[in-house]
């Protein structure tokens, strides 16, 4: 399911996460190896995950382990018109929603940075931003 401009419309009052990481896989299996760490943290304490909408290495890792967790809903991502050329098709059978869990398009880098900042502030306690290395 994709949305184009959508507002706020987090109603969630759990923490919200803003990841920011890379699509690809980093040079380490530790990289790989936290973005999992963080999805099950996350996952422990009823986060949502805001992030860059990928599907592959680091993003598509967090995104995926979070989903496999917690359910679609607990994942959204966010991702430039112009960057969904790039995407590499999904694994999923194309059924990206219930592995990546929802995604909205973008005019733009700065939306995303603006939609996923707004997203963090309209979460409740414990929200706040991570910056994952290795992508």
């Amino acid at each position: 399911m994709s949305q184009e401009n959508t507002p706020s419309t987090n109603t969630s009052t759990g923490p919200v996460i803003a990841v920011f990481c890379g699509a690809s896989s980093g040079i380490s299996p530790a990289h790989l190896s936290a973005a999992r760490s963080l999805a099950n943290a996350m996952h422990a304490i009823s986060a949502t995950l805001i992030y860059g909408a990928g599907t592959t290495g680091i993003m598509g890792e967090i995104a995926r382990t979070l989903v496999s967790l917690s359910g679609p809903q607990s994942v959204h991502g966010i991702i430039p018109r112009s960057l969904l050329g790039k995407e590499r098709p999904a694994e999923s059978g194309g059924k990206d929603e219930q592995t990546f869990g929802l995604k909205t398009i973008v005019k733009g880098m700065h939306e995303r940075k603006a939609l996923m900042g707004q997203k963090v502030r309209d979460g409740g306690p414990g929200s706040g931003f991570v910056a994952l290395s290795g992508g």
